[in-house]
């Protein structure tokens, strides 16, 4: 999944300890997250999407050519 978070806090110029400071993330997490070197699940891309105020889909878009099986 492709995200666009680094995108996202570089448009508000927050930066990855801003984004701590507001979710209680770790700040490697989020690193990670933003460089897409980690995956995320569910629980955490609510939480930084409630503190971004931005739906989850906004933020977090899956990739086109990728199918995922039930």
């Amino acid at each position: 999944m492709k995200n666009r978070l680094k995108e996202i806090l570089e448009e508000r110029g927050w930066t990855y300890m801003d984004l701590t400071l507001k979710t209680k993330l770790d700040p490697a997490h989020i690193s990670k997250i933003a460089n897409e070197k980690g995956g995320v699940n569910l629980e955490t891309a609510m939480i930084i999407a409630k503190a971004l105020a931005m739906p989850v889909e906004q933020i977090f878009v899956p990739e086109p050519n990728k199918v995922t099986k039930p």
